[in-house]
């Protein structure tokens, strides 16, 4: 119990270290997108590229985190074949995410890019 107590504050804090990365930059951009945020002039092509890459990016990190979790959990599997099952399960599954993730945002910045927005 107190290894899962342990765990469990340890990936809670990680997520949010992690987390401040992807939200420092689409904060950075934000601000260059909003000259004016009480006018309102904004762009709302550009407002909707942030939004979509802030989304992928917590998704992102998401998966990233589901990598590390398999990964203590295949480290405290203890030569258990069950617990080794489910810890390459997890990190086969969070690696296809982290995979989907990447190409959504390939596809995401290549549609924007069309329309004019980065």
């Amino acid at each position: 119990m107190n290894k899962t107590i342990k765990y469990l504050t340890f990936s809670f804090f990680s997520f949010f270290v992690l987390m401040q990365s992807a939200i420092a930059g689409t904060i950075a951009n934000l601000k260059n997108a909003t000259p004016d945020p009480i006018v309102g002039n904004a762009d709302l092509n550009k407002m909707i590229g942030l939004a979509v890459s802030m989304v992928v990016g917590f998704v992102g990190v998401f998966f990233l985190v589901i990598v590390i979790y398999g990964g203590f959990m295949w480290a405290t599997a203890q030569g258990d074949a069950g617990k080794v099952g489910k810890a390459k399960a997890a990190i086969t599954n969070g690696i296809i995410g982290l995979a989907i993730t990447l190409g959504s945002y390939l596809i995401v910045n290549y549609v924007l890019t069309g329309f004019g927005v980065k």
